[in-house]
């Protein structure tokens, strides 16, 4: 950049100096010109002589007064312009200084943002990688995942649903037309194509006389002729081709016989078996509650847990050999 201010710089001087160089040119080629006008009055009198030199002298003076001025301007102006355009380039450079302080840490904002960017686009692919659609549109348009705009997407969406709404509406239609072919008998019976070569090179000749008169770019004599061997040839193939004939020929059918053989008759029977029940019998005996003898009046007044015990346990033998009485009889 320092190059292209200080070459810009040149250039501005360089054409205030070819400007100046003109105008001295100029002046010149004036001067030039009167001492050519002087050199040719020589046989003048010396009188006119005088005059007319005077008068030259006094162009030349005044020439060279404003040749004089006009250089002082132009090197005024030369000097301003020079100043001007030195101090837009001081400031050019100092921009230019501070802009190159500034791009270090710019560059490094600009990595981190980059950082970001990537990291949210990873986020996106990741969470978009289920969304049929924005793949799609990834793949048609060329781009990631990450940048592929709404308008894209929803431009794939509509072009799917339509492609979906179409296959299932003609899939309806294709059927029922299935259908009716499936359910004609016609379609399926085998029909015997026979040709009819005779009938078509009369058609042929037919319509070529027609075309004939249509374009009249042949003779008919030609148009004749080539009818005539198309129906000659096609009469041979007829003649030539062999004859298929078709007959019923009888074909052994295997027929399946169902038999009966007689069997022994399954015969299921009760066997009379022993099955043992067993009853619940009640016994009735004093107590208290169910399942517990009251000895409260017996061990009422007794302190020695062995004589408890004792007592306990013959009021049990007397429960079971009761017991035992029950059952027996």
């Amino acid at each position: 950049k320092k190059v292209a201010i200080r070459k810009s710089y040149d250039q501005q001087i360089s054409k205030i100096r070819s400007d100046l160089d003109t105008e001295n040119k100029k002046i010149d080629t004036d001067v030039a010109k009167i001492n050519q006008q002087i050199n040719n009055v020589v046989d003048t009198s010396e009188a006119t002589l005088t005059a007319t030199i005077e008068i030259y002298d006094q162009q030349l003076k005044e020439l060279s007064t404003q040749n004089t001025t006009r250089s002082t301007a132009i090197n005024k102006k030369y000097d301003t312009s020079i100043d001007q355009e030195g101090q837009r380039r001081d400031l050019a450079l100092k921009e230019f200084e501070r802009r190159q302080k500034r791009i270090p840490q710019l560059e490094k904002t600009i990595e981190e943002l980059r950082d970001k960017i990537t990291a949210v686009e990873d986020k996106i692919n990741k969470a978009t990688g289920g969304f049929q659609m924005r793949r799609f549109a990834s793949v048609i348009f060329g781009e990631p995942p990450a940048q592929v705009t709404p308008e894209q997407v929803g431009l794939v969406t509509r072009i799917w649903l339509i492609s979906v709404s179409l296959i299932v509406s003609l899939i309806g239609t294709i059927l029922a037309l299935a259908s009716f072919v499936l359910a004609d008998r016609e379609v399926f019976t085998p029909k015997n194509i026979t040709k009819k070569p005779i009938r078509s090179s009369l058609r042929r000749l037919i319509v070529s006389r027609r075309k004939f008169y249509q374009k009249n770019s042949e003779t008919r004599f030609a148009n004749f002729l080539r009818a005539s061997t198309e129906l000659l040839s096609a009469s041979k193939e007829r003649l030539l081709r062999p004859k298929v004939k078709y007959f019923e020929r009888p074909v052994e059918k295997i027929v399946t016989v169902t038999k009966e053989v007689p069997v022994d008759k399954v015969v299921y029977k009760e066997v009379p078996k022993e099955i043992i029940k067993k009853e619940m019998v009640y016994v009735p005996f004093y107590s208290i509650e169910g399942g517990t003898v009251d000895l409260t009046g017996e061990i009422k007044d007794l302190t020695d847990p062995e004589e408890i015990k004792q007592k306990i346990k013959q009021a049990v033998d007397q429960y079971q050999n009761k017991k035992k009485d029950t059952s027996k009889k």
